[in-house]
């Protein structure tokens, strides 16, 4: 409480070194260095901030159509119009019946369904000459179409003969693990359908779809 007195008379010596001390320093180093090793921490330390951990979210798997060998589409069915016959240098009409399905199993563990839509069509007409196409193809009557119209996957063959025609349906393929939402997968599978069809020179008598009566349009009357 008072400022207290100097030395007026006696002088002190002092032997030894002098050892300067610096006055106490709180810069950010030297605040986080003594903050990371004094337990417990100093009053002057920041807060430790709170870390939060966030409940990881399951990776959603990569299936890949390997995966899918339990889980084969419907096996398309392929006619010819006429049934199993033509006429050379005539249109013989072809359509294969094949659909969007679903297919129902077990994906990796878990109890899914994965569909199957087609998306393409390749044709081969068994003469040398084939063809794709993104429909399946129709009836002429469906079409709208006279017999022996040409339509998009109809052929012409140009000499008399018998006939292998294959169509190979490509399917996209999709899956959902139970109820989840639709994942496409990378790729494609592919299904085969054939007919054969007997192709005449028009020459000879051929077997038609009915009988060739006046006023009936029979295809091959």
């Amino acid at each position: 409480v008072t400022p207290g007195t100097g030395a007026t008379s006696a002088k002190k010596v002092f032997s030894g070194p002098i050892i300067v001390v610096p006055k106490p320093s709180l810069t950010t180093p030297v605040m986080n260095l003594q903050c990371s090793v004094i337990v417990p921490r100093p009053w002057y330390c920041p807060a430790l901030p709170t870390v939060r951990v966030t409940p990881a979210i399951p990776a959603t798997p990569t299936v890949t159509l390997a995966d899918l060998a339990n889980f084969v589409p419907q096996t398309p069915l392929l006619r010819s119009e006429p049934a199993g016959w033509g006429i050379v240098a005539l249109p013989v009409n072809f359509i294969v019946t094949v659909t969007t399905h679903d297919v129902p199993g077990r994906l990796l563990g878990v109890s899914a369904t994965v569909r199957f839509t087609p998306v393409r069509f390749s044709w081969t007409y068994g003469d040398g000459q084939t063809r794709v196409t993104t429909v399946p193809g129709g009836s002429w009557s469906s079409l709208g179409l006279a017999p022996f119209s040409a339509t998009t996957t109809s052929h012409t063959f140009a000499q008399a003969g018998l006939y292998p025609v294959q169509v190979g349906v490509v399917f996209s393929a999709s899956y959902r693990l139970g109820s989840g939402s639709w994942q496409a997968i990378s790729g494609t599978v592919q299904r085969p359908a054939s007919v054969t069809v007997r192709i005449s020179s028009g020459s000879v008598p051929v077997l038609v779809t009915q009988g060739c009566r006046l006023g009936q349009a029979g295809i091959g009357c």
